[in-house]
C-alpha cells in the first residue's frame, strides 16, 4: 500500500489547501478540472505544459507529429493552445476532441485530411474484386446491393451465378407496425415475404400499454383544497413537509452550524490517520468557533457539550453530512439546552466529572507524574468553581457530598470549600512524595 507523496490526481485534491501548487496540464483538463487545480494555493500556484503536446496542430495533426531536435516552438502560439484547451467546456468534449489519435482506427481519416498508413478497402471494392477475372473489371454503378446483384448476375459465367447472393444486413429486422404496415400494397406481394395460410385463424394483437396507463394525478386543486378542509385532521403530508424542508435554504445559523462541522471532520480526519492538523484547518476551525457564537452566544460550547454527553448527537457529526447533518446537530443543541436548564442534571453532570478526575489523579503518584497530576487537579478546581456560581447546584451537591468522598460537610462552610480541603489533603497523604 504505496502511494506517491509527491502528487496526486485533481479530483482527490479537491477541498484541500496548500502553500504552494504545481499544476502539469494536460489534453483532458477542461476550464472546472482547471480552476479546481489552480485555486489549491494559498501563497502561489505553477502551471506547467508540455510543448510537444501543446505545440502541435489542431484537429488535423498527424498523431506522430513531432518537433525535431533544438527547435524552438512559438510560445504565444503554445500558449494559445493551451489557454484554449484548458478554459473549454467539458460539457462539449466529444470524440473529435482527439481526432488526431482516433481517427485512423476509426476509419474516417480522409474527412479529416489525413493520410492513415492503413488503406481500408470499400466494400465495393472488395466485391468487385472478388467477382474480377478473365471476363474483365466489372464496374457497379447502381448504390443499391440488391441491384448490383442483379446486374453481376446478368454479366459473370454460370460458375459465378452459383454464388449465393449477399444477405441483406436489414434481412429480418421487425420494427413496431404501424398504420402503414396494416394497410395492403398493391403490386409488391412478392416483397412482403411469407404469406399466412387463408385457413389459419389469425390472433389479433393486444394494444401496446401506454407507459402512463393507471397513473392518477391529483385532481382539481380547488377540489383537492376542499376535501382537505373536511377532513379532521387536514395537514399536510410528512412526505411534503420534507420535500419543502429540502427547497428551503438555510438559515444564517444553520449555515455556521454546517461550516463547523465540515471543519471539525477536517481536524478529525487528519487525527484519525496520525497525520498533523494544517495551520489553515486550524484557521478553519477558529473561524468556525467565532462564526457559531456570533450567530448565537454561547453555541460552541454547547455544541461540545451535545457532543460530550449525547451520542446521538457525536453520531451525527462524523456519520451524516449535508443538511440532514445540520438538522440533527441543531436538534441535539436544542436537547442539550433543555437538559442544562435542569439543575439535577447539571449536578449529576458535575458530580460524574468529578468522580472521574479524582480516579485519574488517584493512578498519577509520584514526583514524575506531577505535571499531569497538576493539570488533573486544575480541571477539579474548575468543576468546584462551576458548582460554587450556581447556587441550585451547589445545593444538590451538598446532599450528595458522600459521592464526593467527603463524608460530613461542616454547617458553616461551602461544599466547594471541602472539595479545596481534599485537594489539599490529597498533598499531605504523599501525592507528590
Amino acid at each position: 500500500a504505496i502511494d506517491h507523496g509527491y502528487a496526486t490526481t485533481i479530483h482527490k485534491n479537491q477541498g484541500a489547501t496548500v502553500d504552494r501548487s504545481f499544476v502539469l496540464a494536460s489534453g483532458s483538463m477542461d476550464r472546472h478540472l482547471t480552476y479546481v487545480a489552480m485555486t489549491r494555493h494559498r501563497d502561489s500556484a505553477q502551471l506547467y505544459a508540455d510543448s510537444q503536446e501543446f505545440g502541435r496542430s489542431g484537429p488535423g495533426r498527424q498523431a506522430d507529429q513531432k518537433l525535431p531536435p533544438g527547435q524552438v516552438v512559438d510560445d504565444k502560439a503554445v500558449y494559445a493552445r493551451l489557454a484554449s484547451r484548458l478554459s473549454r467546456s467539458g460539457a462539449k468534449e466529444t470524440t473529435l476532441d482527439y481526432v488526431g489519435d482516433f481517427a485512423e482506427r476509426r476509419g474516417i481519416v480522409e474527412q479529416f485530411g489525413i493520410k492513415g498508413d492503413i488503406a481500408i478497402r470499400s466494400e465495393r471494392e472488395a466485391t468487385a474484386e472478388r467477382i474480377g477475372g478473365p471476363r474483365g473489371e466489372v464496374s457497379v454503378a447502381r448504390g443499391s446491393s440488391e441491384k448490383a446483384s442483379e446486374d453481376l448476375t446478368q454479366n459473370v459465367s454460370g460458375e459465378d451465378r452459383q454464388q449465393p447472393q449477399r444477405r441483406n444486413p436489414f434481412a429480418g429486422l421487425k420494427l413496431g407496425r404501424g398504420v402503414a404496415d396494416e394497410r395492403p400494397q398493391q403490386g409488391h406481394a412478392a416483397d412482403k415475404g411469407p404469406q399466412v395460410a387463408p385457413d389459419r385463424p389469425q390472433q389479433a394483437e393486444k394494444p401496446r400499454r401506454g407507459m402512463f396507463d393507471g397513473l392518477k394525478l391529483n385532481a382539481s386543486r380547488g377540489v383537492s383544497q376542499e376535501r382537505d378542509a373536511a377532513s379532521p385532521d387536514a395537514r399536510p403530508a410528512p412526505t411534503q413537509d420534507r420535500q419543502a424542508d429540502r427547497l428551503r435554504p438555510l438559515s444564517g445559523f444553520e449555515q455556521s452550524v454546517d461550516r463547523f462541522a465540515r471543519a471539525l471532520n477536517a481536524v478529525e480526519r487528519q487525527d484519525r490517520q496520525g497525520l498533523p492538523v494544517l495551520e489553515g484547518q486550524k484557521k478553519a476551525m477558529q473561524q468556525a468557533y467565532q462564526d457559531l457564537d456570533q450567530q448565537r452566544p454561547g453555541a460552541s460550547r454547547l455544541m461540545a457539550s451535545a457532543m460530550q454527553h449525547d451520542p446521538q448527537t457525536e453520531r451525527a457529526m462524523y456519520e451524516l453530512s449535508g443538511r440532514e447533518r445540520v438538522g440533527q446537530l441543531v436538534a441535539g443543541m436544542d436537547r442539550e439546552r433543555a437538559l442544562q436548564a435542569d439543575p439535577d442534571v447539571r449536578a449529576d453532570r458535575l458530580i460524574k466529572t468529578w468522580q472521574e478526575l479524582q480516579g485519574e489523579r488517584q493512578e498519577l503518584r509520584g514526583w514524575q507524574n506531577d505535571e499531569a497530576r497538576g493539570k488533573v487537579e486544575g480541571e477539579m478546581r474548575k468543576v468546584a468553581g462551576s458548582i460554587e456560581r450556581d447556587p441550585q447546584v451547589e445545593s444538590i451537591v451538598r446532599a450528595r457530598a458522600q459521592e464526593l468522598g467527603i463524608n460530613q460537610v461542616q454547617r458553616d462552610q461551602k461544599i466547594t470549600q471541602q472539595m479545596e480541603q481534599q485537594l489539599d489533603r490529597g498533598h499531605d497523604l504523599g501525592f507528590e512524595r
